[in-house]
Parts: C-alpha cells; sequence; structure tokens
C-alpha cells in the first residue's frame, strides 16, 4: 500500500491512465489490488480513522475512555472535572459527595428539607462552621407563614427552639463563659479591679470602675461598697442618665428614708478599719446612658478615703 509514513495515500506508480491510449490490465489490476488491500488494513486518523482494529483499541487512540461504552442512563464517572454546567437541572436526583464547596448559594428546597450530618463511626464529630467576617443563618416566615421556627435536635430529643420572638430551651443551659443578655431578666455588673484613693476632696466624682451603660427599662439593683475612710468620712451618690427615677437605701433597718436619684448618704463611721455598706434600690431609665456610683469625702480633709477593690453594683433587668 502507498501510504507514507503520515498515513498519507498515493496510488502506484505508472497507474495513471494517459488520454487516448489503452490501459494496461496489469497497471488497472495493481490501483485496485493496492486500494483494496488499503480498504481493508485500519485507516489511520489522518484519512477520518483511528489507526486501531478493534473497538478497545479504537476508543484508546481518540482518548475517549470507558465512558464511551456507557449506556446514557447510566453512567459512571470516577474522575476528571465538571465544569460550567447544571447537574440535575432537569431532572434533579440523589447525590454523594465527601466534600462540597459551593462559591454562591446552597439551596434546599423541598416541602420538609433536611440538612444531616452522620458520623458513620461514632468516633469523631459533625460539624458546621460559618467562617466569614459576619455570617448569618436565616429561618425567613415571609415566604411560608408567620409560625416558621428552627428546631434544634440531639438524639431524637428536642434541645432548642428560636422563633420570631423568643428562644426555647427545655434542658439545662450551662454557660463557662461569659454571658450577658439586655432584655427582660439581663443582668448587669461592675467591680472594683483596684483601690482608689481620694483625698482633700468633697467633690463627687464617678468611680473609676463602678460605672455601667444600661439600656431603658425597669432594674433592681443592690451595691456593696467596701471603703476605709479617716476624718472626712465617705459620702455616696449616683450619676444616672436623664428622665431617670430611682430610689435606694440600706437594704434593712434602722436606715434612712428612701433616697431618690439626686439624694447622696454619708457612710461617717471612721472607726472601722474597714466598712461594708449594702444598697438596694429600685431604678427606672427613660434614656440609655451612664449609671455609676459616684462619691468623694463628705468633708475635705487630708486623711485618705478609699474605695476598696471588689466593690461591685449588679442590677438586674424587671421591666421596661
Amino acid at each position: 500500500m502507498a501510504r507514507n509514513g503520515s498515513g498519507v495515500y498515493s496510488k502506484p506508480s505508472g497507474t495513471t491512465a494517459v488520454t487516448s491510449t489503452p490501459i494496461s490490465s496489469s497497471d488497472f489490476n495493481t490501483l485496485a489490488d493496492d486500494l483494496a488491500a488499503d480498504n481493508n488494513v485500519a485507516r489511520p486518523v489522518v484519512a477520518g480513522g483511528t489507526g486501531a482494529t478493534s473497538a478497545s483499541a479504537a476508543r484508546t487512540a481518540l482518548g475517549v475512555g470507558t465512558i464511551a461504552t456507557q449506556a446514557s442512563d447510566s453512567v459512571d464517572i470516577d474522575g476528571g472535572a465538571i465544569d460550567g454546567t447544571p447537574i440535575g437541572d432537569t431532572t434533579p436526583s440523589t447525590g454523594d459527595f465527601t466534600s462540597l464547596n459551593a462559591t454562591g448559594a446552597v439551596i434546599i428546597t423541598n416541602s420538609a428539607p433536611i440538612f444531616r450530618l452522620n458520623d458513620s463511626d461514632v468516633s469523631g464529630y459533625g460539624e458546621t462552621r460559618m467562617l466569614g467576617a459576619t455570617m448569618r443563618l436565616d429561618v425567613d416566615p415571609t415566604n411560608v407563614d408567620a409560625s416558621s421556627m428552627l428546631d434544634v435536635y440531639i438524639d431524637g430529643s428536642q434541645r432548642l427552639s428560636i422563633n420570631s420572638t423568643e428562644v426555647s430551651i427545655p434542658i439545662d443551659l450551662e454557660v463557662t463563659g461569659e454571658f450577658s443578655a439586655t432584655g427582660l431578666g439581663g443582668s448587669f455588673y461592675a467591680v472594683k479591679s483596684a483601690n482608689t484613693i481620694r483625698a482633700s476632696t468633697a467633690t463627687l466624682v464617678d468611680d473609676d470602675h463602678l460605672t455601667l451603660t444600661l439600656p431603658t427599662g425597669r432594674f433592681m439593683f443592690e451595691a456593696n461598697i467596701f471603703s476605709t475612710a479617716g476624718a472626712g468620712a465617705l459620702e455616696l451618690g449616683w450619676t444616672v442618665p436623664a428622665s431617670t427615677s430611682m430610689e435606694w437605701g440600706f437594704p434593712t433597718s434602722p436606715g434612712p428614708t428612701s433616697l431618690d436619684e439626686t439624694d447622696t448618704l454619708v457612710v461617717s463611721d471612721t472607726a472601722v478599719a474597714l466598712k461594708m455598706t449594702c444598697l438596694r434600690g429600685f431604678v427606672r431609665i427613660l434614656t440609655a446612658g451612664t449609671f455609676a456610683l459616684r462619691w468623694a469625702q463628705d468633708t475635705s480633709n487630708a486623711a485618705d478615703t478609699t474605695l476598696v477593690i471588689n466593690s461591685a453594683i449588679m442590677l438586674r433587668k424587671v421591666g421596661n
């Protein structure tokens, strides 16, 4: 067969007919036999073939792999990548993944959608992470009904329920870190972390540590004040936000009559090396702002008056 190294066919030499000249049977048979032989061997790729004599060899030559032998409705893909095309867009079905990385939204649409984490050997743990500067988990009732909620179940029992107005935890709650709440039942507290000494001044000034920023609402409060004082004694009062009403005093009798937000109280027992003064009261705040213990000497005196470390004020919100 007259094919060169590139697989290009050329007819045998001397088989070209000349016009008005008899065709030699020998030349004709040489050309015919050569064409027959060429048609019965593997046709090279350059001539539109595969260069192979079997289906598997042809697939190998064309690099199509085993997918070419699979039925269109039963394709097994074990490698490679599928890029830039929807999967299940026409007829969705199930899928199993070792990892799923989505750069856009992941949307589960069903009458009862389930997102499940299965620890197959029960030796590790299931984990859902939301990484970013601001991440949000939304339960949106606008597309369904106002009773929509998020329920969390562990071991088949409900552990957390969240709806548009409240969070319900039907089991014991243990908090090992700091916990804060600004709604009803929320607690606010400040504790002195060091002594503060004042002398030769009767001007009341907010304490360095016993200062809080409070929201609006009604609060019950308690203060435990540790102090030492010389001849100047100790005078206590409060800094409160605008439009605040307050009643306070000693928790038991004997004691002064109930004081208001403008009153002060003098602790004058200078014979005690360390005195603890307990105060209780009620505060109604109409404008959020600073709530602080302010204090000074009752009478300006060179002897130190000290508010001692671990003095504290504590408030609990009991109403709006």
